[in-house]
């Protein structure tokens, strides 16, 4: 997991190259630093306006694969640490990131089997496009973490909810729908006290509780009897080990 490296300085660090590029291109015209020239010549019958490859562009150009090529060996890492399930994803995402990256590289250092004008790159991202769309209908790409939520949150007998640093709800599972006869889409992003009026006296007791078991007697709605459950508050950490949101947990001990 490399989420720690997803801050706003390295976010920002990251933009400061294609805003340059991106100036310069628009004002190549007066520096020529990227395209030297652009003489018009005929190759094959063709009229065909050439263009002789500037330093920066050169240097944009090694700065792109460099980028591609580290984060091709971030997914070759990722298929030889994680399960069987994930290698065939990750294996069709490292697919579909290499062709049109080595059909450029061709081109571009003049190693194209085709004619020296013919780009085949918009092609090869057509190829991109079709394996990793195969990815998509064949291992159900970004499904495996819903699947493996319903599978295990959504089957738990306990109520679960999921909270954020603002209070705000970020999940709840079916039982905890079913329990306090709530409509997911209706309390997902909601804080906890505009969606558990009824218990405000509980949610100002644990308000500032990231840890913590107790026995709680309470009517989980407004018609319905008085009912005892063991209540577990568990924090979530980030990669700062800080405290992002917590997790309710409502086992029903009634019968006990």
């Amino acid at each position: 997991n490399k989420s720690h490296w997803l801050t706003r300085r390295n976010i920002a660090l990251l933009c400061i190259h294609p805003i340059i590029v991106t100036t310069l291109v628009w004002t190549n015209q007066w520096h020529q630093l990227f395209w030297a020239d652009r003489p018009i010549t005929t190759i094959d019958g063709l009229i065909i306006n050439a263009f002789s490859q500037g330093a920066l562009w050169w240097f944009h150009t090694g700065y792109a694969y460099i980028l591609l090529l580290f984060s091709t060996l971030l997914l070759i890492r990722a298929i030889i640490k994680t399960p069987n399930l994930y290698r065939g994803q990750i294996g069709l995402l490292v697919v579909g990131s290499l062709v049109p990256t080595i059909v450029n590289m061709l081109f571009v250092f003049g190693l194209n089997p085709l004619p020296p004008y013919v780009d085949a790159t918009p092609t090869a991202f057509l190829v991109s496009g079709i394996v990793l769309g195969w990815a998509l209908y064949r291992f159900r790409l970004m499904d495996i973490i819903p699947v493996a939520r319903d599978a295990i949150v959504d089957g738990m007998a306990d109520a679960v909810v999921v909270i954020d640093g603002d209070n705000r709800i970020v999940d709840i599972n079916a039982q905890a729908i079913q329990v306090f006869q709530l409509q997911k889409n209706a309390v997902i992003g909601e804080a906890m006290r505009d969606t558990f009026t009824q218990h405000s006296d509980l949610l100002t007791h644990f308000a500032d509780t990231n840890e913590t078991e107790a026995e709680i007697t309470l009517a989980p709605t407004a018609n319905s009897e008085q009912r005892v459950f063991t209540m577990r508050i568990s924090p979530l950490y980030n990669q700062r080990q800080e405290v992002t949101a917590r997790i309710i947990t409502h086992s029903d001990i009634t019968a006990l």
